[in-house]
């Protein structure tokens, strides 16, 4: 309702898969009843809902790409953004990495990403969303001003609030990164401080990176 107050017009929350197994392997401690339960506040004040589910994920079938889209159906938010994990074997520290490495039964599978890519696009098709970007699956046709100002039209109007670990957002000018360390997140919260991880400037310069090179 704050938000509401403020101005916000948009809600988007990272969900990243609602198969309960798939969560424990991201490391999601919370269930799905908190995520349910945010989208209908989020609706009950004409808030346009986004939510970032993850394909490509260790473990993940194309039954559970089917019971993601068929939750979408259910929840009917604006728009989702389903974007493919991203995996570094160098980073040693990250152990989505080091199991699919392990496992090799994910990064090198070319064909069983194009099948689940194509298991997406017919999903969302048989429910009515429309794919406007690469990731992204709309309710409507029209295409969201959100998307359109982050891909390729920034002007300095999108201001974005990113709140939780690891979360980014646009405020004025300035670009900025939360802390992608639980611990640091809430000392900071905690000691009432300023919680960025990075801050920089949006120079006309690096608008136009945005522009050229989206994420």
């Amino acid at each position: 309702s704050m938000l509401k107050e403020l101005g916000t017009t948009r809600i988007s929350m990272g969900v990243q898969t609602f198969d309960l197994e798939l969560r424990k392997v991201l490391g999601r401690r919370e269930g799905v009843d908190d995520v349910f339960e945010a989208i209908e506040n989020a609706k009950k004040l004409n808030l346009e809902v986004n939510f970032d589910l993850l394909y490509w994920l260790p473990y993940q079938t194309l039954e559970h790409i089917a019971a993601d889209i068929r939750m979408v159906q259910q929840l009917q938010p604006t728009d989702v953004d389903w974007y493919n994990m991203v995996y570094d074997p160098l980073l040693k520290n990250d152990p989505l990495s080091r199991l699919v490495t392990k496992k090799n039964n994910v990064v090198d599978d070319t064909a069983g990403l194009l099948r689940t890519r194509q298991a997406m696009h017919d999903g969302f098709r048989d429910i009515g969303f429309h794919q406007h970007f690469v990731d992204n699956y709309s309710s409507t046709e029209k295409k969201d001003s959100y998307h359109i100002i982050r891909t390729g039209c920034y002007d300095g109007s999108g201001q974005t609030l990113g709140i939780g670990v690891s979360s980014l957002g646009t405020i004025g000018n300035f670009v900025y990164s939360n802390p992608d360390s639980t611990e640091a997140y809430y000392s900071a919260l905690k000691e009432k401080r300023h919680i960025y991880k990075w801050v920089y400037d949006l120079t006309p310069q690096r608008q136009l990176e945005r522009i050229l090179f989206p994420f």
